[in-house]
């Protein structure tokens, strides 16, 4: 059977995983395949995977999505700001270590130019690190993935992002922690850790792999069947996991974000639990305890906010909290170590816009919304905010509890962002691109 007699779903399955040159080619082949890979339908689906902007999809254009796909992929821009002592915000050329602290510092949104052209879909930030993924899924990397180096290895601290050639250019899913880093690849399952200074090592797996998820000192990896596995971290930890838990067969888990100690994982049905290893836990109504391969578990369950304020779309944590963003366009927001009985999750809501991200810092939070807007809040740390010197006092460590918008990106369409320890980062296009392509 050729290709073009194949039923049209299976070919919209085998051209959403085509490289975009194969996709190229294989239209110049005949013309029923010049139709089927130039459908709207099948760049579009293209744009909210390679850039991951399925959670903006009423603001996509439709009708011009392979040109709107071209223009993405050369105007998107990377931006950092905060803190920059340890130079993990990639300004090579910035860097002095005879200058005053505050010059290490940047206020403003400023463009990693070095990032120019890579189309960076998504970024993640350890407490001194980024590591970025393009829309071929590639992983480039900069700063530092521990609090001190040797001071006669400088050669290990990249100054500026290089991309990590010893990973397969296919990743789709990247988590970072203070020492480590994971990522995996969905379609073939296959995935990957390492620690700063060490090479990738890939992980002997039992099951495909979609998403993972790193904590302080292991890594969280949800199968396709809706298992979780878990894994120590490198570079002394075996390469292959552990069952952590699983739900049940009807209700599998489909998605997972990670804390220092504990995660948070999302059912099919809406459910979401906190899942952690455990030497020990006590008896609670709303938890449960699994013992498997000599790691215990708790899971709390949140049912009783999520039928309030609406059934879960997204998941996000790092460092010390986690948020789950409802259809409704709110956020409910709570701390790894907390109870749900004893203390309610908080509720976020921006007065008609909504939320389709909460972001992490230790002392600072952002929230992007579905205009792909970012706004900030909590600590002024080193500029960690992004809006210059707006409301701090004598004191950086005030806290700043409204969130406002980051002003410099006013003019850019945020997709996503990551915040460290005091800094940030976030990858943008200019809005006016969607203009000209609407208007086109």
């Amino acid at each position: 059977m050729k290709l073009s007699e194949l039923p049209i779903d299976i070919i919209d399955q085998i051209l959403s995983l085509l490289p975009i040159a194969s996709l190229l080619g294989l239209s110049e082949t005949c013309w029923k395949l010049y139709t089927l890979c130039n459908a709207d339908c099948v760049w579009h689906g293209r744009v909210t995977t390679d850039f991951g902007l399925a959670r903006f999809m009423h603001q996509l254009p439709y009708g011009s999505s392979k040109q709107f796909y071209q223009a993405l992929a050369g105007a998107l821009q990377t931006f950092a700001w905060g803190e920059n002592s340890d130079r993990q915000l990639g300004f090579g050329d910035q860097y002095n270590p005879f200058q005053h602290m505050f010059l290490k510092q940047i206020h403003f949104p400023r463009e990693l130019r070095a990032m120019r052209g890579k189309a960076i879909a998504k970024l993640v930030a350890g407490e001194k690190s980024f590591h970025a993924l393009d829309r071929r899924g590639q992983v480039w990397m900069w700063g530092l993935m521990q609090t001190r180096i040797a001071e006669d290895t400088p050669s290990l601290v990249p100054t500026q992002p290089y991309q990590m050639d010893d990973l397969p250019s296919s990743i789709t899913s990247i988590a970072s922690s203070k020492f480590h880093c994971i990522a995996a690849d969905r379609v073939s399952g296959r995935a990957w850790h390492w620690a700063h200074g060490h090479a990738p090592r890939e992980l002997a797996l039992v099951q495909p792999i979609q998403q993972v998820a790193a904590h302080r000192s292991f890594s969280t990896l949800l199968s396709s069947q809706g298992i979780i596995w878990f894994v120590p971290s490198p570079p002394l930890s075996p390469s292959q996991p552990a069952v952590l838990t699983s739900s049940t067969p009807a209700d599998p888990f489909t998605h997972l974000a990670g804390m220092l100690d504990s995660g948070i994982a999302l059912t099919r049905s809406g459910r979401v639990f906190r899942i952690s290893p455990r030497s020990s836990s006590s008896s609670n109504h709303n938890r449960s305890d699994t013992q498997n391969d000599g790691v215990k578990v708790s899971m709390d369950g949140f049912a009783s906010a999520i039928q309030v304020h609406g059934r879960p779309v997204s998941l996000s944590a790092h460092f010390h909290n986690f948020a789950i963003c409802t259809r409704y366009g709110s956020a409910l927001i709570g701390t790894q170590h907390q109870r749900q009985a004893e203390q309610p999750l908080r509720i976020l809501h921006l007065n008609g816009q909504s939320i389709v991200k909460i972001i992490f810092g230790i002392h600072h939070y952002g929230a992007l919304t579905d205009q792909g807007r970012l706004l900030t809040w909590g600590q002024h740390h080193s500029g960690a905010l992004g809006r210059g010197f707006d409301g701090m006092g004598e004191d950086e460590g005030e806290e700043q509890e409204v969130p406002k918008l980051v002003d410099k990106l006013a003019n850019m369409f945020v997709i996503d962002a990551a915040f460290g320890a005091d800094y940030s980062g976030c990858t943008a296009f200019p809005r006016e691109l969607l203009q000209k392509i609407t208007s086109s």
